[in-house]
């Protein structure tokens, strides 16, 4: 994972930037759950595991 700005840093950077609009308890659950995102996107190369991952854990947390 290599672009422009930094590759991990990219990524810690835009979940610095979500965490800002959850509440604090939620900001370790949804870092990881982004950066398991970022690591399936990266594996597989497809957009579409990485649209269900965060849909399928919303739909835990709300159940």
């Amino acid at each position: 994972m290599t672009n422009e700005w930094g590759g991990w840093q990219a990524v810690l950077g835009s979940d610095a930037f979500l965490a800002i609009y959850h509440n604090p308890l939620l900001w370790v659950p949804i870092g990881l759950v982004r950066i398991a995102n970022t690591l399936l996107f990266n594996w597989t190369g497809r957009l579409a595991p990485a649209v269900i991952l965060p849909m399928v854990s919303n739909a835990v947390v709300l159940s």
